[in-house]
């Protein structure tokens, strides 16, 4: 009986991306006669816009917030509809005097569960840091059309979801296994741009994540058992996160 081992070390190009926040401040706007917009004649529901209601992995949206309170601290969260997971924290923003705010956010690369449909529906969140809390919220659809490839490796018998523009090395044949590199060209083995595969018949998780640079705690052990069954060779697969 052999016993296949295969460790994943995938980049953030596969997992759901941190944004990247730029808030920037928006301009005064002026009602009549120049004066400034008093704080007394905001309405008490705020409003959130999108530069963009849709766009694909990694897509660059403006958020936009209007008619909060003034000089408040504002989370941008980020979540599904329906929501499916406790949306999660993107940022976080001051509004201005006018109780307006302005950030620049990258989309995440994937969204956990939604590949097969090619798309996710997103809702994006805005909710002050004030009690009562006050909420905003705009559409968003990530759209994975034409973003992916599908990956097939013989060697451990399975198949993985790659962005349309990786490239997959040669298998690399080390003392710890078979090893292949996956992203971006040029492929150079110890770029932390670059992911790594290896597939081994005896290596321990710990052992992987040690020789990968990588730890625990972003490595996905799938382990293929091979077996046999009237001669012909099955595979009874087991994914540990």
């Amino acid at each position: 009986m052999k016993r296949l081992f295969v460790y994943f070390l995938l980049l953030t190009a596969l997992l759901l991306t941190a944004c990247q926040s730029e808030p920037s401040a928006p301009t005064p706007t002026r009602g009549l006669g120049g004066a400034a917009k008093d704080q007394e004649s905001i309405p008490s529901e705020p409003t959130l816009t999108l530069s963009e209601s849709t766009g694909g992995p990694n897509a660059a949206v403006l958020v936009s917030g209007e008619d909060f309170p003034a000089a408040v601290f504002v989370e941008i969260r980020l979540g599904t509809a329906p929501r499916q997971i406790k949306p999660f924290v993107y940022a976080q923003i001051q509004t201005d005097e006018l109780g307006s705010f302005a950030a620049s956010l990258t989309m995440p690369t994937l969204w956990p569960g939604t590949l097969a449909a090619e798309q996710a529906d997103l809702v994006v969140e805005a909710k002050t840091l004030t009690e009562p809390a006050l909420t905003a919220e705009a559409p968003f659809t990530l759209d994975y059309a034409d973003a992916f490839q599908t990956y097939e490796n013989e060697l451990g018998d399975f198949t993985l979801p790659l962005p349309a523009d990786w490239q997959v090395s040669e298998p690399l044949n080390t003392p710890l296994g078979t090893m292949f590199l996956l992203g971006r060209e040029p492929l150079t083995a110890g770029d932390p741009a670059v992911s790594t595969i290896l597939i081994s018949e005896s290596l321990t998780p710990a052992r992987a994540a040690e020789q990968l640079s990588c730890g625990s705690s972003c490595m996905d052990e799938v382990r293929f058992e091979r077996l046999e069954l009237e001669g012909q060779p099955l595979y009874k697969t087991d994914v540990v996160s």
